[in-house]
């Protein structure tokens, strides 16, 4: 086998070899990305507007309750949501809100007596497949 010609394979070889390496190299680097790519935290947000809460209310008399569902989940989610004041369910319902949407609900509930002292209105929203609901509320001041 002539010289150059042995030279020309060693050449072959070395550059064969560096392609495999700078290959192993790339898809190495290429699988730790993907694997040790952080994902987003996803969320649920329920609160109320404090500027829009009822400070007062008569015995008897329509309150009104918003509050807001902040969907970050990443995907369209249901929810179901209560409203209790006085140890009773005033008013339930479900709601789908689309990933990235706020959606406000707007209902009426009612004190059925006066009290002495501040009542407190709780908001229950649970989103589906979870074991605890987001827990937001107010006090008003039945008359």
């Amino acid at each position: 086998m002539p010289a150059a010609q042995k030279k020309e394979e060693e050449l072959d070889f070395m550059l064969f070899s560096v392609l495999v390496i700078a290959l192993i190299i790339v898809l190495g680097a290429l699988i730790f990305y993907n694997v040790s790519k952080v994902k987003p935290e996803t969320f649920s947000q329920v609160y109320f507007e404090p500027e829009k809460l009822p400070e007062k209310v008569k015995a008897g008399e329509e309150l009104p309750v918003n509050f807001f569902i902040d969907n970050r989940e990443g995907a369209k989610t249901e929810y179901s949501w209560k409203i209790k004041a006085e140890n009773e369910t005033k008013a339930q319902g479900k709601i789908s809100v689309d990933a990235g949407q706020v959606k406000e609900l707007s209902e009426k509930i009612s004190f059925q007596n006066s009290y002495s002292e501040k009542q407190k209105v709780l908001v229950e929203v649970l989103k589906a497949g979870a074991k605890d609901a987001y827990s937001i509320w107010f006090f008003v001041e039945v008359e």
